[in-house]
C-alpha cells in the first residue's frame, strides 16, 4: 500500500473513530490514542526536552481532545487537529514551567538512529543538531519539527500553527538559518 494509501485510510479510520467517540463510544476513542500518541509524545518531547512533561502533555492531549470532539471539523485532518492540541498545550507548559526546570537533554528520546549498526560518529551527529535544534527559538524549532520530525505539509504546519503558509515558509527559512549558524558555531568548539 502506498504512503498515500496508508494515509487516507488512517484519515477515514479518524473521521470513523472520531465520529464514533464523539457518541460516547470509549474503543473507539482508545484506537485514536493509540493510532497518535507517538505521533503526540514525540513532538510534546521535542518542544518540551523533558520526558516527564511530554508524558503529562500527552495525556492532557488526549484528555482536552475527548473533551473538544465536538469542536473537531472533519474537513481536517484528526492527526493535525490532535497536533494543533498538543502543540499548543506543549507551548503552554514550556511559558509556565521555571527557567531552571527545563530539563537534562535527553538523548535517549531524542535518538532517531536506524538502529544498533549506527556509528557513533552518527550518534554525535545526531546530539549536535538536537542540541542546537533544542536553542532555536519556539516558533523556528516547532516548525522545522513539524515538517522534519513529522513529515507535516506546509498547509499542515499553517493549520496547527494557526499562521498563514507564508508565515511558516519565512519560519522555515529562518529555522534553517539559525539552525546552520548554530551547527557551525558547534563545531568550531
Amino acid at each position: 500500500m502506498s504512503e498515500d494509501a496508508a494515509s487516507r485510510n488512517r484519515d477515514e479510520s479518524d473521521r470513523a473513530d472520531a465520529r464514533l467517540a464523539r457518541g460516547g463510544d470509549r474503543a473507539a476513542f482508545r484506537r485514536i490514542v493509540e493510532r497518535h500518541q507517538n505521533r503526540v509524545f514525540n513532538l510534546a518531547v521535542r518542544i518540551l526536552r523533558s520526558r516527564e512533561d511530554a508524558l503529562e502533555a500527552t495525556q492532557d492531549t488526549f484528555l482536552r481532545a475527548h473533551e473538544k470532539l465536538h469542536q473537531y471539523r472533519p474537513e481536517h485532518r484528526f492527526g493535525n487537529w490532535l497536533l494543533r492540541i498538543a502543540q499548543n498545550l506543549a507551548i503552554s507548559r514550556l511559558r509556565t514551567r521555571k527557567p531552571e526546570s527545563a530539563g537534562p537533554e535527553c538523548e535517549d528520546i531524542a535518538d532517531h538512529s536506524p538502529g544498533p549498526e549506527a556509528t557513533v560518529d552518527r550518534r554525535e551527529q545526531l546530539a549536535s543538531v538536537d542540541r542546537c535544534l533544542a536553542g532555536l527559538p519556539e516558533k523556528y524549532r516547532t516548525t522545522l519539527l513539524l515538517r522534519h520530525q513529522e513529515g507535516c505539509s506546509l498547509a499542515e504546519i499553517a493549520y496547527v500553527l494557526d499562521v498563514p503558509v507564508g508565515t511558516v515558509k519565512f519560519r522555515l527559512h529562518q529555522g534553517y538559518l539559525l539552525l546552520r549558524g548554530r551547527l557551525r558555531l558547534s563545531e568550531t568548539e
